[in-house]
């Protein structure tokens, strides 16, 4: 099927010996760099009001292939879906299936948001294949930093509120709920004292982030707490801060967009940003 100047289609291929499909956007002349679309759950290859639909055609009429697919269990692809931290298999096969498709790709970009962003770092720590990286509000949610992301931008903002105010005497805010988060908030950890505590998902995503070597485009969301979570999670951590200021990590933060990028124009500007990184890209090998 034509659309405009490129060409999209189906792709069966082998994950784990289970069947999935991709779609593959190939425009007539394909840059050296193409893009592979990794879907956070539950997600499937179309996208939060086909937004991986638009990005797709609008990167391949920019010159840029671009292959998006169902992973394991999700969407129309077979098997049972492992979980996003053990993606790596899907992604690797999605990329041979590109490949196929596109051979005059030699260099891919993964585009990922929510946990398909983290599951994208963890997987081009280990691919060599995988030349850069665009992460939208990525997924490191833990219990207790989720709470602290709302006691600091949730209920501080809510609390000088004259509407909030004007809701309680109404009867129509459930204010319990605050001095609940912050008993449930000291309980777990007195519970957690002394107990061997697994490493943090914030910490294994900036272990594999620091593995990989190549350039990242960080797009945040100013209406998302996953994105709050996330830039509270990381800002304290020096090798982050530094890959910032050289310039590796590029940062786009929209600040009137929600967490799948559904506000009117939010979308265009993630678009236009990925397709400038990447020509910057391009440009620079």
């Amino acid at each position: 099927m034509s659309r405009g100047t490129s060409r999209e289609g189906p792709v069966l291929f082998t994950a784990e010996g289970a069947t999935c499909i991709g779609i593959v956007h190939r425009p007539p002349v394909a840059s050296r760099t193409g893009v592979v679309i990794v879907v956070g759950g539950p997600q499937y290859r179309v996208g939060a009001h086909r937004s991986f639909v638009t990005l797709a055609r609008s990167l391949a009429d920019a010159g840029f292939a671009v292959f998006r697919f169902d992973y394991r269990g999700l969407g129309d692809s077979e098997g049972e879906d492992p979980g996003f931290e053990a993606l790596g298999p899907d992604i690797a096969a999605a990329i041979d299936a590109f490949h196929d498709a596109v051979p005059e790709v030699a260099r891919v970009v993964l585009w990922g948001l929510c946990d398909g962003a983290t599951a994208s770092v963890l997987c081009a720590a280990d691919d060599p294949r995988v030349a850069g990286l665009v992460l939208l509000n990525p997924w490191v949610h833990e219990e207790a930093a989720y709470e602290r992301v709302l006691l600091r931008h949730y209920y501080r903002r809510r609390i000088v509120s004259r509407d909030f105010w004007r809701q309680l005497a109404r009867g129509r805010v459930k204010f319990l709920d605050f001095p609940r988060l912050v008993i449930g908030m000291i309980g777990r950890g007195f519970k957690r004292a002394g107990e061997a505590v697994p490493a943090r998902l914030a910490d294994r995503f900036l272990a594999a982030a620091g593995r990989h070597a190549g350039p990242v485009l960080l797009v945040t969301s100013g209406h998302d707490l996953t994105a709050r979570e996330f830039l509270d999670a990381v800002g304290r951590d020096s090798a982050w801060r530094a890959a910032i200021a050289a310039g590796r990590v590029r940062r786009l933060h929209v600040e009137e967009a929600d967490h799948t990028f559904s506000e009117p124009g939010t979308l265009e500007q993630v678009i236009a940003a990925t397709r400038d990184w990447l020509e910057g890209l391009d440009h620079s090998s």
